[in-house]
C-alpha cells in the first residue's frame, strides 16, 4: 500500500508516529540498568505517589495485608502503608493512575499469562509499560496541541512549535526520564482542553466540544488541581472586549452547560473523595496547599534563574517564549498580556512554595503542563522573523533555536534524575555544560556547596527552617545527630584533576554558651576503613551564640590514593551537643 505523504493528514500521522518511535527508542535506551527499588527507577517516591492507586486498586484491593512487606519503603515513601490501621496513604490524586490504568492493566494480564512475580505491580514490565504510558500521552498531548495551532500558524510552523517544545524544554525530561511523573499527563489534559474550548468558542453550538472541553477540565484537576487555573482561559482567550467576556461567562452558567459541567467534575472527584473516606475518614482532604509557606517572601529569582532547578538556565529556550510574550504585547497581538500574567501567576506560585525548586527533577517542573500557552508567543515571534526580508536575522535565529536545543537534550541525557546542586552553584553548572562540550577551556574547578535548600544534598540531615545563615535551611546538630554534612568525592571524580588540598569553609551558631566540642572532619579512605583523618575543632572560630561564625581549614591530599579512595567532609558532633550548621563550601585544589 502506497503511502500519499501529500495529504495532510497522513503527514500528521506520520509524524506522531515517528515521534512516538523516537521517544520509545529513547526510553529504552536511557533506562537501562535502573532496577526496580532504586532512587533511579521509574516508579519512586512522587512517583509512586502518583501510581500507588492502581496496585492498591487492582492487587491489593486496598487490603493492607496483601501488600508487599515494605513496599512503602522500596519505593521511596511514595505513600504509606500503614498496617495497624490498614490504610494506605498518598497526598497524590489519582489522576495519573486513572490514565495510566490501561498500561497497568495490560502489564497485569501479560504477567499473569506468562507467569511472571508481579512483585506487588512493581516488577520490570509494570515499570516498563508506565514509561510507555507517559510517551504515549506526551504524544497524544502533542497532537492535540498542533490541532490547537492550526488556529493561529500555518503547517509548516505548527510542526516547528511543537518540536522546540518537545525538544527544547524540560517537556523532554519528564516525557523520556520521569514519565509517570504528573507533568505529562497534565500537557495531555491542558492541550486537549485548549482544543476543545477554542472548537466550542468559534462555534458554541458543537455541544461535543463543550462536552470534550469539561472531560479535559476534570482530567486536569485530578491530575494536579492548580492546573484549573487555565480554566480562566475560556473568558479571556482571543476576547476582543469586556462584552464578550461577559457573553462568555453567560453562556458557561447556561443551565445546559453549568450542570453538564458540575456533574462531569463531581464523576471524576468521586473516586478521590471515596479514597479519602477510607484512608483519612473524611470526603474533602486538602493538606498540599499547606506547603505554600512563601506568600510574602516568593523565590522568584532562583526559580528563574537558581542552578538548582532554575528555569531559565535548564530550559534556556523557554527565555526565548519569555522574550516573545513581550514582543507579543508590544505589538498589541492578542493574549499576550493574558499569556504573560499567566506566567507571572505560576511563577509566583512556584517561588512560594516551601521547596520552591520542586525537589528531584530536571528544570522547574511548575512549567512543564503549561507550555502550550507559553510557547505560542514564541509562535508569532517566529513567523514575524521569518517573514521579515533579511536572511540573517532568520539565521541567527535558527541556529540559536538548534543550539538551545542541543543545550537541552544534552544536558537531559547526562542528567542524574536528581539535581544536586545549591542555589547558586554555578561551577557545578559549568561542569554540566563543559560534560556536553558547551563550556570553552579546561575542566571547571572541582568544588562544592551546600546552602540546605536542597534536601537532595543533605542525606538525612537534621533541617530547620526557623533560622539560617542564608535563606532558609539550615543543618541542626543535637542530640540526635552525631554526624552532619556529609560530602563525599572519588579519586576518580577529578578525572586527572587530582587535587592537592581540600579547602572548605561553612557557617556555625550555636544554641548556647559553651565549647561544642565539635570537629570539622577530612578523612581520606579505602578499603572501607580510614587511610588518614585530618580534624579540625569549631570551637576556636565559634566564639558566642549570637550570631553566626565561619570555620575555615585547609586540609592536604595525601599522595598516591588509588582512584576508588574516597574524599569525605563532614562534621562530627563528639560530645552530641546543640548548634547549628549552614553553607558549605568545599574547593579542592
Amino acid at each position: 500500500m502506497k503511502i500519499d505523504v501529500r495529504k495532510p493528514g497522513t503527514r500528521e500521522l506520520l509524524f506522531f508516529f515517528c515521534l512516538f518511535l523516537f521517544s520509545i527508542t529513547l526510553i529504552l535506551k536511557t533506562n537501562q540498568g535502573r532496577g526496580i527499588f532504586t532512587w533511579q527507577s521509574q516508579i519512586w517516591s512522587d512517583k509512586a505517589g502518583y501510581y500507588m492507586y492502581l496496585p492498591a486498586t487492582f492487587l491489593y484491593h486496598f487490603d493492607t495485608s496483601k501488600c508487599p512487606e515494605g513496599i512503602d519503603q522500596k519505593t521511596g515513601y511514595g505513600f504509606t502503608v500503614d498496617r495497624k490501621n490498614n490504610t494506605i496513604t498518598t497526598q497524590y490524586f489519582y489522576g495519573v493512575s486513572l490514565l495510566v490504568s490501561p498500561f497497568f492493566l495490560s502489564a497485569h494480564a501479560i504477567s499473569k499469562i506468562s507467569g511472571q512475580d508481579e512483585l506487588g505491580g512493581f516488577s520490570q514490565i509494570f515499570q516498563m509499560f508506565s514509561k510507555i504510558a507517559g510517551v504515549f500521552y506526551l504524544v497524544l498531548g502533542l497532537f492535540f496541541f498542533k490541532k490547537f495551532l492550526r488556529n493561529y500558524f500555518k503547517e509548516s510552523l505548527q510542526y516547528f512549535i511543537i518540536l522546540v517544545t518537545f525538544l527544547g524544554t524540560n517537556l523532554f525530561y519528564y516525557a523520556i526520564e520521569d514519565g509517570l511523573m504528573s507533568h505529562v499527563y497534565s500537557f495531555f489534559a491542558i492541550s486537549l482542553f485548549l482544543y476543545a474550548m477554542k472548537e466550542f468558542l468559534m462555534d458554541p453550538t458543537r455541544y461535543r466540544y463543550f462536552l470534550l472541553m469539561s472531560v479535559a477540565f476534570g482530567l486536569m484537576f485530578v491530575i494536579r488541581p492548580t492546573n484549573c487555573l487555565l480554566g480562566i482561559a475560556f473568558l479571556f482567550w482571543d476576547a476582543t472586549g469586556r462584552k464578550e467576556i461577559m457573553a462568555r461567562l453567560r453562556l458557561i452558567f447556561l443551565p445546559k452547560h453549568l450542570f453538564p459541567l458540575l456533574g462531569i467534575m463531581f464523576l471524576f472527584m468521586l473516586p478521590q473523595m471515596i479514597y479519602w473516606k477510607m484512608a483519612h475518614g473524611t470526603f474533602i482532604y486538602l493538606k498540599y496547599g499547606e506547603k505554600f509557606v512563601n506568600w510574602n517572601n516568593p523565590k522568584l529569582l532562583e526559580v528563574w534563574f537558581s542552578t538548582l532547578n532554575g528555569l531559565f538556565p535548564w530550559s534556556p529556550v523557554v527565555l526565548l517564549f519569555f522574550i516573545a510574550m513581550l514582543f507579543m504585547i508590544m505589538k498589541r497581538i492578542n493574549n499576550g498580556i493574558l499569556i504573560l500574567l499567566f506566567f507571572l501567576l505560576i511563577s509566583y506560585m512556584a517561588a512560594a512554595y516551601r521547596y520552591w525548586y520542586f525537589g528531584c527533577g530536571y528544570g522547574h517542573r511548575a512549567f512543564v503542563e503549561f507550555y502550550p500557552i507559553f510557547c505560542i508567543p514564541f509562535g508569532f515571534l517566529t513567523e514575524k522573523i521569518f517573514a521579515s526580508r533579511g536572511s540573517i536575522g532568520k539565521i541567527i535565529f535558527s541556529l540559536l533555536v538548534l543550539f538551545l536545543i542541543y543545550m537541552n537534550i544534552g544536558l537531559t541525557l547526562h542528567a542524574d534524575k536528581c539535581n544536586f546542586n545549591s542555589t547558586w552553584d554555578w561551577n557545578q553548572y559549568s561542569r554540566s555544560l563543559h560534560q556536553i562540550h558547551l563550556y570553552p577551556g579546561a575542566t571547571p574547578r572541582f568544588t562544592f556547596k551546600n546552602d540546605f535548600e536542597n534536601g537532595a544534598l543533605c542525606n538525612g540531615d537534621k533541617l530547620t527552617d526557623l533560622i539560617s545563615n542564608s535563606r532558609n535551611w539550615c543543618a541542626v546538630l543535637d542530640k540526635d545527630q552525631e554526624t552532619c554534612c556529609e560530602h563525599t568525592a572519588y579519586v576518580w571524580d577529578f578525572g586527572g584533576q587530582f587535587p592537592k588540598f581540600v579547602n572548605v569553609r561553612l557557617s556555625v551558631r550555636k544554641v548556647k554558651s559553651g565549647p561544642v566540642n565539635a570537629f570539622l572532619v577530612c578523612s581520606f579512605e579505602k578499603n572501607d576503613s580510614v587511610h588518614i583523618l585530618q580534624m579540625q575543632r569549631l570551637d576556636p572560630f565559634v566564639r558566642d551564640s549570637i550570631s553566626w561564625h565561619t570555620v575555615f581549614k585547609t586540609f592536604r591530599v595525601p599522595d598516591g590514593l588509588p582512584g576508588e579512595a574516597r574524599l569525605k567532609v563532614y562534621v562530627w558532633n563528639k560530645e552530641r551537643s546543640s548548634f547549628f550548621v549552614d553553607d558549605l563550601y568545599i574547593r579542592y585544589e
